[in-house]
This record gives C-alpha cells, sequence and structure tokens, in this order.
C-alpha cells in the first residue's frame, strides 16, 4: 500500500505506460524495485483495480504478465487482464 501511495503522490501513471510500452516500463520499475517489488506492484495495481471495480483477477494471469520476456506476451497478458476488467465494468 506505501508503494501505491508514493506512485499515486508522483502522479505516475503506471498503466498508461505499460500499455505504451510494457518491456521498457517493466525494466524501469525492475531497476527502481527490483524482480520481488515489482511482482508486488504489479500485483497491488490489479488487486486495486479489482476491488474498484469488483472483478475477480486471477493471480495466474497477474504472474504470466510479471514474468512475460517479450513484447508479444506481454502483450496479450495485460490484454486479458483489461478485458476482464472492462467486461466487469460493463456488465458487473
Amino acid at each position: 500500500p506505501e508503494i501505491m501511495n508514493l506512485i499515486l503522490a508522483l502522479r505516475i501513471d503506471i498503466i498508461e505506460n505499460l500499455v505504451s510500452d510494457p518491456l521498457k516500463t517493466k525494466q524501469a520499475l525492475k531497476d527502481i524495485f527490483g524482480d520481488y517489488g515489482w511482482s508486488q506492484l504489479i500485483s497491488a495495481v490489479f488487486l486495486r483495480l479489482s476491488e474498484k471495480y469488483g472483478v475477480s483477477i486471477p493471480i495466474t494471469l497477474i504472474h504470466r504478465f510479471t514474468d512475460c520476456e517479450d513484447e508479444v506476451s506481454c502483450r496479450a497478458a495485460l490484454r486479458e487482464l483489461f478485458s476482464i476488467i472492462v467486461r466487469g465494468i460493463i456488465y458487473g
């Protein structure tokens, strides 16, 4: 929660950066927070979105994104994550 508060205070839009360049953003966050911190941060972001929009996001899907190694697999995992959130908002 403290990391999320810091990021919100700095007005860093993680989602926008992840969508526009997932590998670059992922590497930048890993450089700052390390592998474990990066994973925890992304888990917290998607947990917060799932709570806000009342959707259930499988942790395995979040891990698929945090573990992706190339642009195609990163974008595919993000697409699935956002699809779950959007469906929850529309059909919620």
